[in-house]
């Protein structure tokens, strides 16, 4: 089994741009730290690949050979639809946001690894694959909030350095 910290040196490599720290309410009564980021939306593995839903090379799986994440995207029908879905009438306001629960704005692992929103990260994916437009949107509705604020991070701070940024929080 994998253990988080396994790939941070090389994701660490990749462009990233850190802004405010911001509180993760997990469940009921866990509070954990987490900073906001923009990062290059390739560098994130998440469970299961966008393009054919099998497992994703480099995210952790379990004693057993299995992958950890709750969702079999390989065999569940319909959860690979609603990813389709979500590519082909992507709404960046329900993937950009600024709450503390694990819905809107993705996390992920010091490692890059998608912890949640592995639906929200393979929709932008297959998006800026087979949906341009719809991933330009989301750039540009990204821009906008950035420069907003609320994210402690100037989207001129991204504009050169991340071809293809993605909002997301990392879980410390």
């Amino acid at each position: 089994m994998k253990k988080i910290g396994y790939r941070k040196e090389i994701f660490e490599k990749t462009p990233i741009v850190t802004g405010r720290e911001r509180s993760l309410i997990i469940g009921v009564d866990e509070v954990r730290k987490s900073v906001f980021a923009i990062c290059e939306l390739d560098s994130l593995i998440a469970s299961h690949n966008e393009q054919n839903f099998s497992n994703s090379k480099d995210y952790p799986i379990d004693e057993k050979g299995r992958n950890v994440n709750d969702r079999n995207y390989l065999k569940d029908k319909n959860a690979q639809a609603k990813v389709k879905s979500v590519a082909q009438d992507l709404k960046p306001n329900l993937i950009i946001d600024t709450g503390s629960s694990p819905s809107g704005t993705p996390i992920i692992t010091v490692d890059g690894i998608v912890v949640s929103g592995n639906n929200r990260i393979m929709s932008l994916k297959l998006a800026k694959s087979n949906f341009l437009d719809n991933y330009n949107n989301y750039k540009k509705v990204l821009k906008k909030e950035l420069d907003y604020g609320g994210y402690g991070i100037k989207s001129e701070s991204i504009s050169t350095k991340i071809k293809n940024p993605v909002l997301v929080r990392i879980d410390y």
